[in-house]
């Protein structure tokens, strides 16, 4: 019987530091994994901050691309033809929207590459800044532009015109919206080539949305 107690203490030894190993292990294996951790979260930060940085510098480079476009408009809608004249067409849309103001096209063409059963863009320059301004503000409150005025033969389809934006702006816009829409947002526009929102009629003031990170004040 003694030694029939002894092998079990002896067994029960062993199963203790049996327990004790595995439990140390366990406790080396949590440590690492926690260090681990911490080694991940550090490298989301730099990731984070790299990306701000990057962010940022693309907003930059996007600001000195809108100066060369200060006098610039983008048209959508104009169906696309063989021998076109791209700048009596904006003249055309001029005299719809602004038959009494002196503006100068300077010049016009289609931008992008040609795709079947698509119009391209129309991107024109104008004189000046404010003619620029002034043609997409009476274009934006219009709502009798369509291709069938200008050319009989064209469909009764709205034409669009708008600032031509970097595309980092584009990318901007694009995701304000996709914000605006998750956060119940009603407004998203543009204005002097920077994307804006506001919640509704009732909200005074519009944020601004400069660079990828003013996208977290749609709230």
């Amino acid at each position: 019987k003694l030694k029939r107690l002894d092998k079990i203490n002896d067994d029960v030894n062993e199963l203790k530091e049996s327990v004790k190993f595995i439990s140390d292990q366990y406790d080396d294996y949590t440590v690492k994994m926690d260090q681990m951790q911490i080694q991940v979260n550090q490298m989301e930060v730099r990731m984070i901050k790299k990306d701000l940085v990057i962010d940022s510098l693309l907003a930059k480079v996007s600001d000195l691309e809108k100066k060369n476009r200060v006098n610039q408009i983008e048209i959508n809608g104009v169906p696309e033809t063989v021998n076109e004249n791209c700048v009596a067409i904006v003249e055309d849309i001029k005299k719809e929207l602004l038959p009494d103001a002196v503006i100068v096209i300077k010049n016009a063409h289609r931008v992008g590459q040609r795709r079947a059963g698509f119009n391209r863009s129309i991107v024109a320059e104008l004189d000046k800044e404010g003619n620029r301004q002034l043609m997409t503000d009476t274009a934006r409150k219009s709502k009798t532009l369509n291709a069938a005025k200008l050319h009989n033969s064209w469909p009764n389809q709205p034409i669009y015109v708008a600032d031509y934006l970097t595309s980092y702006a584009r990318e901007l816009l694009f995701k304000a919206k996709l914000r605006a829409k998750e956060k119940n947002y009603k407004y998203v526009w543009v204005k002097h080539m920077n994307v804006f929102v506001k919640k509704d009629e009732e909200t005074k003031q519009a944020i601004t949305i400069k660079k990828l990170e003013d996208l977290n004040k749609i709230i």
